[in-house]
């Protein structure tokens, strides 16, 4: 089931008189990095929340968190989720309306950032273990610095998509969800030995908006909305699994791919996976058949994103990109299809696990 919604109506603009010129404002605007009050950890499997200030135009969150993790007594040995898997769920929200603009997980910002910026990864962030979980970590109190980046606006020069926040009526606020501490450890773990404190700290990158001699704001292309949501679907049977994607009125940029047979282990299209983990075939489609494009193998795709960003993406995903060449060649228009839906074929050597075996669909749409 979609999480999150469309978003077709929502256009956050100024109820004044205002222009459109990208070119004026970035000649014009001053840029400003400031933090929010930093928001303590809330313990496992909670959430808190967090607003953004109604000023400025908003381009850009990082969210960073800085802390430790206390291993006691015992070993322990983080699951496929550490670390990024941290946080459950990233909301973004604006209005107050139901539809979230952003609305996933720790892991899959972790990949849009890697797509977002081929082949770069970052030694700066600090965590005992490794990417991915599987390595024990021996007693010990541990340094853990992590950090997320949101990119609301599509583009850091033009700033298309960023989001108009100077009226005391847009409300833009959102939450974080901490991932629950024993789906962060492999099976076996236990959580009384593994405790993490620490705090999370939002920095807001914001451009002042610049009035023209007519009295006018001066904007970036603020009429269109940078929306990424994720969608789940569990699966019992190998075979052709057709996720249904969420279509609004936009352009369908890309879709981020990913699925688990069981806790804490992921399907794979990476060439050379043995066949019990293996996604054989990855289809994009539309209408009644229209299968406009066919992976396959499934290695086919993981070996064009390698092309694309210089590396295999992290943790077991693929990327449908309709933006790594010309989009506006082959971005999809979502109004224009019926029934859109990624089709994951799984090899039938495969065994999952009722309760436990998904397919995850990440959709990154312009609005």
């Amino acid at each position: 089931m979609p999480i999150g919604s469309g978003v077709e109506t929502l256009r956050l603009l100024p109820s004044v008189p205002y222009v459109i010129d990208p070119a004026s404002f970035a000649a014009m605007t001053t840029e400003n990095v400031a933090p929010l009050t930093p928001i303590a950890a809330p313990g496992s499997s909670q959430r808190v929340s967090y607003q953004l200030p109604d000023a400025d135009v908003v381009a850009r969150l990082r969210i960073n968190f800085d802390g430790q993790v206390v291993v006691s007594n015992a070993n322990q040995t983080p699951s496929f989720a550490w670390p990024y898997g941290l946080i459950a769920n990233f909301t973004l929200t604006a209005n107050g309306i139901s539809h979230d603009l952003w609305n996933l997980s720790g892991n899959d910002i972790f990949e849009l950032n890697f797509v977002d910026h081929p082949g770069r990864f970052s030694n700066s962030d600090v965590f005992p273990g490794g990417l991915g979980g599987g390595t024990a970590i021996v007693p010990g109190i541990y340094p853990l610095h992590l950090s997320w980046s949101i990119p609301i606006a599509v583009d850091d020069a033009w700033l298309v998509a960023a989001l108009f926040a100077q009226s005391s009526q847009t409300l833009l606020n959102g939450s974080i969800l901490q991932e629950n501490t024993q789906n962060l450890l492999a099976a076996g773990g236990n959580v009384a030995d593994f405790t993490i404190s620490g705090s999370f700290t939002i920095t807001e990158t914001s451009y002042e908006i610049p009035i023209d001699n007519n009295g006018r704001m001066i904007l970036p292309d603020v009429t269109k909305l940078h929306q990424v949501v994720a969608i789940y679907e569990p699966w019992t049977n190998t075979g052709a699994n057709p996720v249904t994607l969420l279509r609004t009125a936009g352009q369908l940029m890309r879709v981020f791919v990913s699925g688990t047979s069981a806790f804490n282990t992921p399907l794979s299209a990476a060439p050379g996976t043995a066949l019990t983990g293996a996604i054989d075939e990855i289809d994009l489609m539309y209408g009644l058949r229209a299968t406009p494009y066919v992976w396959a193998p499934a290695s086919v795709l993981a070996k064009t994103n390698e092309l694309d960003y210089g590396a295999l993406v992290p943790l077991d995903t693929v990327v449908i990109d309709q933006m790594a060449r010309n989009p506006v060649r082959d971005m999809i228009l979502l109004q224009g299809v019926t029934n859109l839906r990624a089709n994951i074929v799984i090899d039938s050597a495969v065994v999952p696990t009722v309760g436990q075996a998904n397919l995850r669909c990440v959709e990154e749409i312009l609005i």
